[in-house]
């Protein structure tokens, strides 16, 4: 359940519904896919299949949990299908299939075929920490994240959130801390940082398992190149990466941390103490960087 990779939103105003939020998210409960759908997405609980709630509150953290079902049908099989059905009616009535008469015959075939498919599923999770009015999508893709914010405004009625974008130009911010060793209290510098040409942004240089603060680091700073993501130790809490969009990658909580978070005898209540850990320790991370870069841009 610990989070690897985050996506932080804003909410612009409150957000009203969270105290029924149980009964909104039932409108939109998964349901899988049916024999003519190529995919489903829908809440399934946070807590797995013995859980009982589409949703879990402590604290003031609200975690959902929405499952994508996809049916698999690869491309190779549907033109083999497809072009079967061409030689056939070709034989039969003496004549050729043009384009036309192909495309239709293509969403036939995927019509026949869609109810044998397989099916792959996924999970995406996600909280509101309704006090500093953030929502959180574990995961690295924006356009993940948007069906999920999607899904949960169809579910609530609305949803006013923005990205977070701090006062700061996020890259260049980076850089200084790499090229001047002059970094925010609690922060240290990780191993590992990806430096990009503004002017040629297909110009990037990767480095990993390196000093950050060695002379060919340094020369690739001189040059003009920026920093577009970095790795840090926060609060020696947590490792995590930061790119220029001000994504929080590559996560990994301290044993310190993680021993927070008492074993238990129960899953659920397990769930609850590793769920109530992680969630305070990562406010604070995104605080404390967020103002580490300038300030939320307002």
């Amino acid at each position: 359940m610990w989070f690897k990779n985050i996506l932080v939103y804003r909410l612009t105003s409150k957000l009203d519904g969270l105290d029924k939020l149980e009964e909104l998210l039932e409108s939109k409960a998964f349901q899988g896919c049916g024999s003519q759908d190529t995919q489903a997405i829908g809440w399934v609980s946070p807590m797995g299949r013995h859980g009982k709630l589409l949703s879990h509150t402590a604290n003031g953290f609200h975690m959902v949990c929405a499952q994508r079902q996809e049916r698999v049908l690869p491309s190779s099989v549907i033109n083999e299908a497809v072009e079967d059905k061409i030689a056939d009616l070709e034989e039969q009535q003496a004549r050729k299939v043009y384009r036309k008469e192909r495309v239709e015959m293509k969403d036939e075939v995927i019509m026949e075929l869609l109810p044998r498919a397989f099916t792959k599923s996924s999970k995406l999770f996600a909280y509101i920490d309704e006090a500093e009015g953030l929502l959180i999508v574990n995961t690295t893709s924006a356009n993940r994240a948007e069906e999920l914010l999607n899904l949960l405004r169809e579910s609530i009625g609305s949803l006013p959130l923005v990205p977070l974008m701090v006062a700061s130009l996020p890259a260049d911010v980076l850089t200084l801390w790499l090229k001047a060793e002059a970094l925010p209290e609690h922060f240290l510098l990780g191993n590992e940082c990806e430096l990009r040409d503004p002017q040629n942004p297909s110009n990037i240089v990767r480095a990993k398992d390196q000093d950050l603060y060695s002379e060919e680091i340094a020369k690739h700073i001189e040059v003009g190149k920026r920093a577009s993501k970095l790795a840090m130790i926060w609060n020696d809490a947590i490792n995590f990466t930061v790119t220029e969009e001000v994504a929080i990658q590559k996560i990994k909580f301290s044993e310190v941390v993680q021993e927070k978070a008492s074993d238990t005898a129960g899953e659920d209540e397990q769930f609850d103490s590793d769920f109530a850990v992680m969630t305070l320790e990562l406010r604070q991370l995104i605080k404390e960087l967020t103002t580490a870069l300038g300030g939320i841009a307002e």
